[in-house]
């Protein structure tokens, strides 16, 4: 019995040791946490400082966090000041812009240095105009083209020098204006390419002061192999420019002189092709008017012949007129009828015998034996449409012709033949 209350009262004294550091613990919580109350009197944030609340709220949750897992370091604990994102936001902005403008700085340190090179060129070759070393290279016309080429690309290279430094320039004041213009925003993506592109163009310049120091490096080495003279490489160059103007001048008036010959020669060129134009002109004029005139005279000729063959033909038409009309009489007869291939068709006007319905009809057959059919068996057979049988056998109704046929119908083909064409302009016949 007195072992378990010996253990009892050892279970009593730990119980009553374990409140008591809580009961410390709690004391120094109270102490550290704000009172309710003055919490309470606090003014409610505005809607604007909302940032400044959840900084706030930040603050507290990382105070009950410590309090809750280690209790033995709250002593060390104090409550930070409220945060403001939106002044963070600017260090960070400008930092970035910090960044940049040291970036920039180092090109321009670089810039000054590579301008200080190339004064030292522009120095050197100003030297050599007037030195013993210029005096040497105006010696050489070779070294003297070497020389004017070498100080007209170092005049380029100034004028690159001068357009990185305004653009050096301007990079800077354009950092300066975004961070003032918007401080809480990040510099635009075109800043670092400027700065890039400010980069390249350094390093093109810095390649370019290198070949022009080796380039008057080598003049000044191939110099060496000269004597000293008393002519300067100024002068030398006025020499050289002299004599350059003085053949330029010569090649120029060489060339006006070719020029002028080749206008001359154009020109004299110009005159023979118009005047064979010209000529050729004239020519074609008499070759037309010989030929109109030979036209002329073949017309009159062939006129001529014409109106002598017609009047033949009307003196023949007026000696066979009588066997004209009993061969052919019936068909100078008017009526209303005309060949039709096999009928005899009517018109509205009574006229003779269309010379083209005859031909239709098979008058115009190129087999002499098969018109003179078609003819026979119009007076025959058609009585030439009314008009009358005349001196032909009635029989007739087609095929082939019999001698006795053929000489009765022969003569009227044959006058047909001969005198159509007049027949219809004397109108015995229609058209």
């Amino acid at each position: 019995m007195n072992r378990i209350l010996a253990i009892f009262r050892n279970k009593n004294a730990a119980l009553y040791a374990c409140m008591a550091v809580f009961l410390l613990i709690v004391a120094v919580i109270t102490m550290q946490i704000p009172d309710a109350a003055a919490v309470k009197t606090v003014d409610p944030p505005r809607a604007e400082d909302k940032s400044l609340q959840s900084g706030n709220a930040a603050v507290r949750n990382l105070v009950r966090d410590s309090q809750v897992t280690r209790p033995e370091t709250l002593r060390d604990v104090t409550v930070p000041p409220p945060v403001s994102t939106r002044l963070e936001r600017s260090r960070v902005v400008e930092t970035k812009y910090q960044n940049l403008s040291e970036d920039l700085g180092a090109i321009d340190v670089s810039f000054k240095d590579y301008r200080s090179s190339y004064e030292s060129i522009q120095s050197s070759l100003q030297a050599l105009m007037t030195d013993e070393e210029g005096s040497r290279v105006g010696q050489s016309a070779e070294l003297i083209a070497s020389f004017q080429s070498l100080k007209k690309s170092v005049e380029t290279l100034g004028d690159s020098i001068q357009e990185l430094n305004r653009n050096l320039q301007l990079c800077r004041l354009e950092i300066e204006e975004n961070l003032e213009r918007n401080p809480h925003t990040d510099p635009p993506t075109e800043i670092a390419k400027s700065i890039a592109s400010l980069r390249g163009s350094l390093r093109s310049i810095d390649e370019q002061l290198e070949a022009r120091r080796l380039g008057l490096a080598f003049i000044v080495n191939e110099a060496a192999a000269f004597s000293v003279s008393d002519k300067k490489l100024s002068e030398a160059i006025k020499s050289k420019k002299s004599e350059q103007e003085i053949a330029f001048l010569a090649a120029k008036s060489e060339q006006a002189k070719i020029e002028n010959s080749r206008r001359i020669a154009e020109a004299r060129e110009l005159e023979e092709k118009k005047n064979e134009a010209a000529f050729a002109i004239e020519q074609q004029k008499v070759a037309e008017e010989i030929a109109r005139l030979i036209a002329e005279k073949e017309a009159a000729a062939v006129k001529a012949k014409f109106q002598q063959e017609r009047e033949i033909l009307e003196a023949e038409f007026e000696r066979d007129l009588p066997r004209i009309k009993h061969y052919l009489g019936p068909l100078f007869v008017k009526s209303t009828k005309q060949p039709g291939g096999g009928v005899n068709r009517e018109t509205k006007d009574s006229m003779p015998v269309s010379l083209a319905a005859l031909k239709a009809h098979g008058l115009s057959n190129s087999d002499v034996e098969k018109a003179c059919r078609s003819l026979l068996l119009y007076f025959s057979y058609f009585k030439a449409g009314g008009r009358g049988q005349g001196p032909y056998p009635s029989y007739y109704a087609g095929g082939h012709l019999q001698d006795g046929e053929m000489a009765a119908i022969r003569p009227a083909y044959d006058l047909l033949d001969k005198y159509a064409e007049l027949l219809v302009d004397k109108k015995l016949l229609a058209p």
